[in-house]
């Protein structure tokens, strides 16, 4: 049913870069990539910093080894871990719940990010998509922790240094490896400037609908020019 409704139109975009192909060829219409964006200004933490309250914090799909390690580091330091306790939860209002979401974030030190599905690979057959879950925290200015997807868009849209912080799926020694970032505030204080200037410069929603206007042969609009305009001194800010 949905591939006999995107017949009718004349260009298809995709988050699942890997998917172009098939796409288009059961469709018999160009398909293009096109990864995840945020609203950065909304999510920017610099216009005015929140205290970093929460040491780390995670939202939904996770390794059982890892939410394990650091349920007992909650135990053992006393760090906030905010986690998904509930199934099924259904949204009352997506503007309320984004809002929500990026004051978390904008007041977490660190976030975990995995590759898209990462749990379920008899859903992907192995393949690896990049997630909305590192544009949103990048434009937070956490620091992400996590198992990146090897795929060329990840190398293309996170290829600053320390973008995100490696680490396996069966991390138990995540703990270890807070504690040894903790000791560098040099360090993490780079990462978060880093994240939120390359997502001002790059990862906006309007970078976007530019590449969709430009692949149809429309110009950007008045509009859009001013919010790049403003996000390039929003970064020029972050950056001073």
């Amino acid at each position: 049913l949905y591939f006999e409704l995107v017949k009718d139109f004349d260009y298809i975009f995709t988050t699942q870069s890997s998917s172009t192909e098939a796409i288009a060829n059961c469709v018999q219409r160009p398909c293009y990539s096109l990864p995840y964006a945020v609203d950065t200004i909304k999510f920017c933490p610099y216009l005015q910093p929140p205290q970093r309250s929460i040491d780390i914090y995670s939202i939904g799909r996770r390794s059982p080894i890892v939410h394990k390690a650091l349920l007992e580091l909650v135990e053992q330091k006393g760090f906030l871990y905010l986690f998904d306790s509930l199934k099924g939860l259904q949204m009352m209002d997506y503007k309320e719940h984004r809002t929500l979401y990026s004051n978390l974030i904008k007041r977490s030190r660190y976030f975990i990010a995995n590759k898209a599905k990462f749990d379920t690979i008899h859903e992907t057959g192995g393949q690896e998509e990049l997630g909305s879950r590192f544009f949103e925290g990048a434009a937070g200015g956490a620091v992400m922790i996590g198992t990146p997807p090897v795929c060329e868009a990840y190398k293309t849209y996170f290829n600053w240094s320390d973008a995100v912080i490696e680490i396996p799926y069966d991390a138990a020694n995540v703990g270890d490896i807070i504690t040894e970032l903790d000791a560098q505030p040099d360090r993490l204080n780079r990462i978060r400037k880093d994240n939120v200037i390359n997502s001002l410069l790059r990862h906006d929603w309007v970078y976007r609908w530019e590449k969709i206007l430009e692949k149809v042969g429309l110009d950007s609009t008045p509009e859009m020019l001013s919010r790049k305009a403003d996000l390039g001194k929003l970064a020029d800010m972050v950056n001073s």
